[in-house]
């Protein structure tokens, strides 16, 4: 087998050849994105896997415009497809490796390869290659952890609740692509028997891709500290980061990168975005490239805090009563999110802030006139939308 490093060099410029030589087969030519093909909508289950790898050159659709994502892969195209794919050498004068193979058949040198090399195994005591015959998903997975070198994660569940019904040679490998989530349903289930679909075949060698780059780039994790904050793990030593070297699909504007722990065991790179919308999974690219982190807006992102009061507090200060703990969220003391301003519109500058619990105060530069009255702008980043507020500056100390 060929090392992992070399396989991921080699899965970018020749899987787009492999789907060459499957359109001599199925008469395929190169057609747009996922949402050019016109019986793969937006919401189609599939359709951004389809989309990213057709933007790609890895997929590839029919004359007519269409992807055909139900249609089912045989074993005879996902041969020819791992030959280029993996830069297997091929001997087109190879003897028939299986007895329902002939010299001349399509198929002989791609099934001798993968033979050869171990990616694909033949039925019935491997005499029967079977070309014509769709792949299951058993099939696949086996294939996909042979291919990208994927070794079990100790330690780590793989919750696959119909195991039980796949081939036992198979069962250890589905349980590796659910521990990298490379397959991945709310039931829980896998469906070992059935065949894998043009779209399912995306969808798996999308993620299989992302794995192995993320592996390789030594990111380990990706989480959403808050809608706001993104915490990005490697398990190397990291001394600087740069903004651009990190995007989001859906596109997800990155403001700020900054290394906040780094040893040569593990480094956190936290990245500062625009708010992350509900119900949305963002896909984390780094340096261009798909990884397998992806964050969920909707799960990680807090309830704004309510404001329960706001008054001025003498001649100097502000002070801010929150619904919640306000030391649980750093954006609450970003003196950032305040604006005060005069009755004319002149900002009042405010020197500092500081928190104790739910209360927020904030400290201005200079002390205002008795009776003074004031506006206080509560930004966006805070809460929920913006919030204005009328405050008056009174001495306490007066007699």
């Amino acid at each position: 087998m060929q090392t992992k490093t070399k396989i991921f060099l080699r899965i970018f410029v020749g899987i787009a050849g492999a789907l060459m030589i499957l359109g001599s087969q199925l008469n395929l030519q190169q057609a747009g994105a996922a949402e050019d093909f016109r019986d793969v909508s937006k919401e189609y289950w599939a359709s951004d896997s389809i989309q990213r790898l057709s933007e790609q050159d890895i997929v590839s659709g029919y004359k007519n415009d269409t992807y055909g994502p139900g249609e089912n892969i045989n074993r005879g195209q996902v041969a020819a497809m791992l030959v280029t794919a993996f830069g297997l050498e091929v001997n087109h004068q190879a003897e028939p490796p299986f007895d329902d193979l002939t010299e001349g058949s399509y198929f002989t040198p791609a099934a001798a390869a993968v033979k050869k090399e171990g990616l694909m195994k033949g039925r019935e005591n491997n005499t029967q290659f079977a070309p014509e015959m769709d792949l299951s998903r058993e099939q696949m997975a086996s294939i996909m952890v042979r291919a990208f070198d994927l070794e079990e994660i100790e330690g780590s569940g793989a919750g696959i609740t119909d195991i039980e019904e796949a081939s036992e040679s198979h069962r250890n490998n589905i349980e590796i692509l659910a521990q990298y989530d490379i397959t991945s349903t709310e039931d829980g289930s896998f469906q070992p028997l059935e065949s894998v679909t043009r779209a399912q075949f995306a969808v798996f060698l999308e993620r299989a891709l992302a794995v192995n780059y993320s592996l390789e780039q030594g990111i380990t994790g990706v989480e959403a500290v808050d809608s706001t904050t993104v915490d990005v793990t490697f398990n190397q030593s990291v001394n600087s980061a740069v903004p651009g070297d990190f995007s989001f699909d859906p596109a997800l504007n990155v403001g700020g990168a900054e290394v906040i722990e780094s040893s040569n065991a593990e480094s956190i790179v936290r990245l500062t975005t625009e708010k992350l919308e509900k119900a949305k999974d963002y896909h984390l690219y780094y340096k261009n490239s798909l990884t397998s982190g992806i964050i969920a807006g909707e799960e990680n992102e807090a309830a704004a805090p309510v404001v329960e009061d706001v008054m001025g507090e003498g001649l100097k200060k502000v002070t801010i009563t929150f619904s919640q703990n306000a030391a649980d969220q750093e954006i609450i003391s970003n003196l950032n999110a305040y604006t005060l301003q005069d009755r004319n519109g002149n900002v009042i500058p405010i020197e500092r802030g500081s928190v104790e619990g739910d209360v927020v105060q904030l400290i201005l530069v200079e002390p205002r006139a008795e009776q003074e009255s004031a506006e206080l702008k509560i930004s966006e980043a805070v809460v929920e939308k913006e919030e204005i507020y009328h405050i008056a500056f009174y001495d306490e100390t007066a007699e």
